[in-house]
């Protein structure tokens, strides 16, 4: 028994069996990959993986409601969406949202509102990169959350015969 392998341990009472611990490493790669990960990127992560894919930043106290419109528009449909309805001045709420490296930062006022729009900041981008209709925004970042490896072709490629038929 004990005594043979070297086991010191003292005998276990009767009803009891020494327990075996194995060691699962499951997790081990994906920590391993995870790590390599936070290396390449060093924390701007592409959108379909980003935790901070985009931030609302409304213009003032007035456009609060149409910021809540656009984050719960983009909460519903799957993004990671926050809104900044602080008391700090614009630019801080926008400089915030580039240091936490969002990568949108979507600046909504009066006019974002009637055109049911927002302006757009992309993070690296010194300026703003324009304004987009709410919908459209909507396509071209359901569009950017696909993996690159899991993208779908848009169309069918041409169809050329190979050998001509005789």
């Amino acid at each position: 028994g004990s005594a043979e392998n070297g086991d010191t341990a003292p005998p276990l009472p009767p009803g009891y069996a020494r327990p075996v611990i194995l060691h699962r490493a499951i997790l081990g790669s994906v920590e391993r990959m995870l790590g390599v990960l936070c290396e390449h990127f060093g924390g701007k992560w592409p959108f379909w993986l980003s935790p901070r894919q985009c931030m609302v930043v409304p213009v003032s106290e007035d456009a609060f409601e149409y910021a809540r419109y656009v984050k719960d528009a983009l909460h519903t449909r799957g993004f990671h969406v926050e809104a900044n309805f602080g008391d700090a001045t614009l630019n801080k709420k926008i400089r915030e949202a580039q240091v936490a490296q969002f990568n949108y930062i979507l600046v909504v006022g009066e006019n974002e509102e009637k055109e049911m729009s927002v302006n757009i900041r992309v993070r690296g981008e010194k300026k703003p990169v324009g304004t987009k209709s709410l919908a459209e925004f909507i396509e071209q970042i359901e569009d950017e959350n696909q993996p690159r490896a899991l993208k779908r072709p848009k169309g069918l490629a041409p169809f050329e015969r190979s050998v001509s038929a005789s």
